[in-house]
């Protein structure tokens, strides 16, 4: 199993975005990897 594969990871995506209401979500580990994700 990967990282990316997580089940749970998945799981917590799919409800972060139901609960914003998006079509999607990604996570991350920490506030430097999405910062560094999204630039």
């Amino acid at each position: 199993m990967t990282r990316d594969a997580n089940p749970t990871r998945n799981a917590f995506e799919t409800a972060m975005a139901a609960l914003e209401g998006g079509h999607a979500a990604v996570a991350f580990s920490s506030g430097m990897g999405a910062i560094t994700a999204v630039f």
